[in-house]
């Protein structure tokens, strides 16, 4: 089959797939949507649970393997984070996303229930953002130190950090102190660049 016989038969199925959806579960998608040949579902985070859960047993769909759970920021919206799951389907070659906005607050329903490697991917999202997984058996941080305050991949999480590690070689020991910017922001009034 040639490239654009199977990118026409591909994207033929995507259609009548998400008419599948849109037929049942019409009043739990918020938009569903095809981008670059694959089907994004955007959906409440109460909802997203059920989603997951529908999309790995339904024998038309067997997304059975969750590829990545990610997040990224928008700090000035009601609802800060959109959580994104990637799952892929091997046995019919497929790919979906599923999207919810999430509250800094917010408790969204763990998936190790479903998929057991998303274990580790949503300590990374708590660490790395604070979202917090209700219902996860071992939710820490596993890429930052334990004693580390803030979430790193937030906007508003300063680039210089809070604190920074020294080595004190006459103690032998690590040693942590503030941040302390040597040379403050300062106005010049007569430079060449303004």
């Amino acid at each position: 089959m040639n490239k654009t016989k199977f990118n026409t038969f591909n994207n033929f199925v995507q259609r009548t797939y998400v008419q599948f959806l849109l037929k049942y579960f019409s009043n739990l998608i918020l938009n569903i949507t095809i981008k670059d040949y694959e089907i994004e579902i955007c959906t409440t985070s109460f909802n997203s649970f059920f989603f997951l859960v529908f999309l790995k047993k339904h024998t038309n769909c067997l997304f059975s393997t969750i590829s990545d759970i990610i997040a990224y920021d928008k700090p000035f919206k009601d609802k800060r984070f959109v959580l994104i799951y990637q799952l892929l389907s091997l046995s019919y070659n497929c790919r979906i996303r599923i999207t919810s906005r999430v509250n800094e607050f917010d408790l969204v329903c763990t998936s190790t229930g479903v998929f057991n490697c998303s274990n580790w991917l949503e300590r990374e999202v708590f660490d790395m953002f604070g979202i917090i997984f209700f219902g996860h058996p071992n939710l820490r941080r596993i890429l930052t130190d334990y004693g580390f305050k803030g979430y790193p991949l937030r906007k508003d999480f300063p680039l210089s950090g809070f604190y920074e590690l020294l080595y004190k070689d006459f103690d032998k020991k690590l040693k942590k102190t503030p941040i302390f910017l040597g040379q403050e922001y300062r106005e010049f009034k007569n430079s060449v660049y303004r």
